[in-house]
């Protein structure tokens, strides 16, 4: 009886000491985190893909959650827009965004489906870059100007746990 006891200690035991260690830690949350809004026409929601017609600006959000029990530290985002692919103009473009915190990194895409038949390129829309969110660095509830670092990558600081920011910029459809 006692060895059972002392068994079912040991394994409750266990099972604690390796639940914390789990969960020790901020952790990014991967998945569909770039996605693209037609901001001219409107119309659907955020998602991957986007159609657009030449002249229509398209906003891009990047999402950087942490799903971890603890503070996620400095977190940096990135978007682009010069490294589309394929670099010049196309039917179908692939815009890229990042997110790392420390040691980790993800990558994610969202694609812009030209429709009206010609090739186009995707030019960065200036000042128009915002964060949505709460950390050590930034207090953007509501959203606020960021500048134009996103191109270049920002440090958005300290996410805490179960907690997002969102960094949105627009670009335009161009040739």
């Amino acid at each position: 009886m006692k060895f059972i006891f002392g068994l079912i200690g040991t394994i409750i035991f266990t099972l604690l000491i390796l639940g914390t260690v789990a969960h020790a830690a901020g952790q990014l949350a991967g998945g569909d985190f770039m996605q693209a809004f037609n901001n001219t026409t409107q119309s659907g929601t955020w998602g991957d893909p986007v159609s657009a017609q030449p002249g229509e600006v398209i906003e891009f959000r990047i999402t950087a959650r942490n799903e971890g029990d603890q503070p996620l530290e400095h977190v940096q985002i990135s978007g682009s827009t010069t490294g589309q692919v394929p670099p010049g103009p196309s039917q179908s473009l692939v815009i890229t965004g990042r997110i790392s915190a420390g040691a980790s990194e993800l990558t994610d895409t969202a694609t812009v489906n030209i429709t009206g038949g010609s090739e186009q390129g995707m030019t960065y829309a200036a000042g128009h870059a915002r964060l949505n969110g709460v950390t050590n660095l930034y207090n953007c509830p509501s959203t606020c100007n960021i500048g134009d670092g996103v191109l270049g990558g920002i440090e958005v600081g300290t996410i805490q746990p179960n907690d997002f920011v969102e960094v949105t910029f627009k670009a335009f459809v161009t040739n």
